[in-house]
């Protein structure tokens, strides 16, 4: 059955759940209402009951947890292994960062394993430029190989600029390893927009999102655009490996909370369609560098 403003109250636990005009739930039994804006956002979803909930009464508010589509990243059980058995293969990115420096790291690709005990990488460049590496300089290694993030700490032992810049860098006895379940969803902060077809033809605003994963986003914007089930273009810039990349990625509504706490107040969960296979690497590769980062 429809519901109407006089239908609630605000501040008011919720009798029985709500949902919108295709059947999709928007909130549960026990949920609140807390300012007018917030039930604004919501009517113009077009709010409904079932006329035969007969529920027990409920008077305190119920804590609903964030849903989760993916699973969180998350790092378990840290092992230590020989360098031996870290599964290298001629042009895997490593990340590397000065021991000791805050500074971005740097990222290099592997070109061979030296007989004598070194590791052949490119050169390091930022900008374009090349950047000086000393002998004996310390550095701390990252690389993400399959579900395990490889970390190490090694030397540079010489730095090469014929025929063309590269290093060796010293092969440390034990290489720590960080078991990753799935990186699957990592918490940003990209400024985006979103773009639909309403009744008006082609409606456009600005928004941001606040997590990522390779099958969707959840995004913040000031007010509601469109319903669930709605068809709809997300676009935002990555940065990998100090290049831009600008993603246009089509995708659908499938979840819509409305806050009361915070300028933007509308939050909507995305579920990305089928992509192609460059915008899926860089996508995968910005989680993967994210998750390096934070290891």
């Amino acid at each position: 059955m429809p519901l109407r403003r006089q239908d609630f109250e605000i501040g008011k636990v919720l009798q029985w759940p709500i949902f919108d005009r295709n059947h999709n739930l928007l909130l549960k039994q026990g949920q609140v209402i807390r300012s007018d804006r917030q039930l604004e956002t919501l009517l113009q979803l077009g709010l409904y009951r079932d006329g035969h909930w007969r529920p027990a009464k409920v008077t305190r508010p119920v804590e609903i947890e964030e849903e989760d589509d993916d699973p969180v990243e998350s790092a378990d059980k840290t092992v230590y292994e020989p360098f031996g058995n870290v599964p290298f293969k001629l042009g895997d990115v490593l990340q590397m960062r000065p021991t000791g420096e805050e500074k971005a790291p740097y990222f290099v690709k592997l070109y061979g394993l030296n007989d004598k005990g070194s590791l052949i990488l490119s050169a390091p460049y930022v900008n374009g430029s090349l950047v000086l590496v000393r002998e004996g300089q310390p550095f701390r290694f990252r690389a993400f190989l399959g579900k395990s993030i490889y970390a190490f700490d090694a030397t540079a032992i010489k730095s090469h600029l014929t025929p063309y810049p590269y290093l060796h860098v010293g092969i440390p006895s034990k290489v720590q390893v960080i078991n990753v379940r799935q990186a699957s969803r990592i918490t940003v902060n990209l400024v985006s927009s979103i773009e639909t077809i309403g009744e008006f033809g082609v409606e456009k605003m600005a928004c941001l999102i606040g997590d990522l994963s390779i099958h969707g986003a959840r995004i913040k914007m000031s007010r509601l655009l469109c319903q669930i089930g709605q068809e709809v273009t997300l676009s935002f810039k990555l940065n990998v490996m100090e290049t831009d990349h600008y993603i246009v990625q089509p995708a659908v509504v499938r979840n819509i909370q409305v806050s009361d706490e915070e300028k933007q107040a509308v939050h909507m969960g995305l579920q990305f369609h089928e992509t192609d296979m460059q915008r899926k690497l860089i996508l995968q590769n910005f989680l993967y560098q994210h998750v390096l980062g934070q290891s």
